[in-house]
């Protein structure tokens, strides 16, 4: 049994918007680590502690 919420799923719209948002990051002046802890910050909120895993791991691999 798997409880991980499938986003692009069940709110496809949220979705798209969230990697719209994700794209967007990507191209601006932020560099890895705040946009990586930006994303721990939203983990933390949402309490996905799937995501707040991958994301420290990255934020960790970024300094």
């Amino acid at each position: 049994m798997s409880d991980i919420f499938k986003m692009a799923k069940v709110q496809p719209e949220a979705y798209k918007a969230m990697a719209a948002l994700d794209t967007y990051n990507k191209i601006s002046e932020l560099d890895k680590l705040h946009r990586e802890m930006i994303k721990i910050r939203v983990s933390q909120i949402n309490s996905c502690a799937y995501c707040l895993n991958i994301h420290t791991l990255d934020a960790r691999q970024y300094g």
